[in-house]
């Protein structure tokens, strides 16, 4: 039995990285796919002979771009090159965040030679490279060459860069949604072993008790206890296995789990109230310990309680971004609103929401709740 019961867990624990590491595949592949569309098209526009875009997506660390979505290459050396902020042209635009473009790269007096290898065996002389920003956000660089000496001109850089504005907005939209995808299956994950661990294991606690009992009855042989003794160690291990495979099925990482918590939350809320519920992330978030995650999550609670109790909302929304160094939380429903009331009622209405202020103050955040112009209310907390 307790061969079998391992076999199954591991077999699990292999699918579950099958499919994560599909996941990601399609994820890769799915980028590429859109980083190759927007070098094409800056291609297309600038006439020119190459296309490329620098992806801090794809690089190991956060200073530093890697060349990806080639169009118009011929040889190996530029593909997935690592890129460090400050070295070479395409370091410099991400150091600078501005178009930057040399007549001749390998003569140029203007940035450093870091390249010179891979860009020689590629045949580029001229090369223009524009920073890819949506808002405050660095998605990338994109690059356009020729393989002959060139200048570029104004209209040709204010061109190109709306492409690169463009791209940077659809590589932003991916990365939310690519973020959103990541803490639904984390809470769906959460999810089942939470259902498993209430099931699965609370039958093999169960069995092993029954099995404690029996073991120690009167009048049983020595035979029959140790065969008893037997089956309860083997119960035992079998349910080791079985928490040590919900610990790793249930293992999301810090930056996610604040997202992964409110998705399921607003799920939950969803189910039990019939109102529409969802979590957005708006810009990307630091990461939390676990206290001022924990802090977070029981505004949102608290303030989805309101909701339910108090609103008459059609829907709600809940949305994380990073803001002022911090993270900013705000439960927004399309309910009511104050009416009449005073001009604070979710004070007066219980202590969960003042103790969620305080708990937020003693960390150095705030907590208010402010009237919406079209009705509802939105309870908005921040935490450095």
């Amino acid at each position: 039995m307790d061969e079998d019961v391992a076999a199954a867990l591991r077999a699990s624990g292999t699918l579950d990285e099958l499919i994560d590491e599909r996941r990601q595949l399609a994820l890769l592949l799915n980028r590429v796919a859109l980083l190759r569309g927007i070098a094409d098209a800056a291609r297309d526009a600038g006439g020119v002979d190459i296309g490329m875009v620098g992806d801090p997506g794809g690089g190991p660390g956060g200073d530093e771009v890697v060349l990806r979505g080639l169009v118009g290459v011929e040889r190996e050396g530029l593909r997935d090159l690592v890129v460090p902020r400050g070295l070479g042209l395409g370091g410099k635009v991400a150091a600078l965040l501005r178009p930057v473009w040399v007549q001749d790269y390998v003569l140029s007096g203007t940035i450093t030679h870091d390249f010179d290898g891979p860009v020689s065996e590629e045949g580029l002389r001229a090369l223009l490279a524009l920073p890819m920003r949506y808002g405050d956000h660095f998605t990338g660089v994109l690059y356009v060459g020729l393989r002959r000496q060139a200048r570029f001109g104004d209209d040709a850089i204010a061109r190109l860069q709306r492409i690169a504005d463009d791209g940077a907005e659809q590589l932003y939209v991916a990365d939310r949604l690519e973020e959103r995808t990541e803490a639904a299956v984390a809470a769906e994950r959460g999810r089942i072993a939470a259902g498993l661990h209430d099931s699965v294991g609370a039958m093999l606690f169960t069995a092993g008790a029954e099995l404690r009992d029996l073991r120690t009855a009167p009048g049983l042989s020595p035979q029959v206890s140790a065969r008893l003794r037997s089956v309860e160690r083997r119960i035992a291990e079998a349910a080791s296995l079985f928490r040590e495979s919900l610990a790793g099925m249930d293992d999301t990482a810090p930056r996610a789990e604040l997202h992964a918590t409110l998705v399921a939350d607003c799920r939950a809320f969803g189910e039990r109230t019939g109102i529409v519920a969802r979590c957005v992330v708006v810009t990307p978030v630091p990461e939390l310990d676990g206290g001022r995650r924990g802090a977070l999550v029981a505004v949102a609670r608290e303030a989805l309680l309101n909701v339910e109790k108090h609103a008459r909302a059609s829907s709600v929304v809940v949305s994380l971004a990073g803001i002022d160094g911090g993270v900013s939380l705000a439960v927004a429903d399309d309910g009511v609103g104050w009416n009449d009331a005073p001009p604070d009622p979710a004070w007066s209405s219980g202590r969960g929401l003042p103790t969620a202020r305080e708990r937020l103050e003693r960390l150095g955040g705030s907590l208010s709740v402010v009237s919406d112009e079209d009705g509802g209310l939105t309870v908005r907390a921040w935490l450095p």
